[in-house]
């Protein structure tokens, strides 16, 4: 059975909203690669939580800035939540579900 690396999810951000940009299938487990950046002239602060465990939390970024985190594993179930607090924040999630 052959894996794909594919797009999970996107979305840019509404200042200090929790957005969900992708949950695993029941059936599946992740390995997750995001991306983040900073598309606003001033500093941002963002969020990353995965199934309830923080994984950057008021990380701040630069104007321009871009984050990338990788080799995050997720189990059936988990979700993928982003957050910050700015407007316009790109949030970019990409993968393979196994």
């Amino acid at each position: 059975m052959v894996t794909i690396t594919k797009k999970l999810g996107s979305i840019s951000s509404v200042a200090n909203t929790s957005h969900t940009i992708y949950t695993v299938p029941a059936d599946k487990s992740t390995v997750l690669n995001i991306n983040v950046c900073n598309t606003n002239i001033f500093e941002a602060d963002v969020r990353i939580v995965i199934g309830g465990d923080i994984i950057e939390y008021t990380t701040k970024l630069s104007s321009g800035e871009v984050l990338e985190r990788t080799g995050l594993i997720m189990s059936p179930g988990e979700v993928l939540e982003v957050k910050s607090n700015l407007d316009g924040v790109v949030f970019r999630a990409y993968g393979m579900e196994e």
